[in-house]
């Protein structure tokens, strides 16, 4: 059960995250907030990462089909991409 609901979450988050991301991003360039920034850096490398999870979690599903290492590899990707700019927006701001 625990799976299933991880699974849904890092589906359906991305979708609200990112975007919520581009419009912090969006009011950043104009107010110029510190903790603004911070903000929508987290909110896109949240979404980022989320998305490499549910990715990886797809693997169950298309093991064996030609997309199985694709998707891997895609997930693993997202996965460090979004910690990476995760950790950047939060070192960015402390620094």
């Amino acid at each position: 059960m625990v799976y299933k609901v991880v699974y849904i979450a890092a589906v359906v988050l991305p979708r609200i995250l990112l975007p919520l991301g581009g419009i912090g991003a969006g009011v950043y360039i104009f107010v110029r907030q510190p903790w603004l920034g911070t903000l929508w850096g987290c909110l896109a490398g949240i979404g980022i990462l989320l998305f490499g999870v549910s990715r990886i979690m797809d693997l169950d599903e298309l093991q064996g089909l030609p997309g199985a290492g694709r998707a891997l590899t895609f997930g693993i990707v997202s996965v460090l991409l979004g910690a990476g700019v995760t950790v950047a927006a939060i070192l960015m701001t402390a620094l």
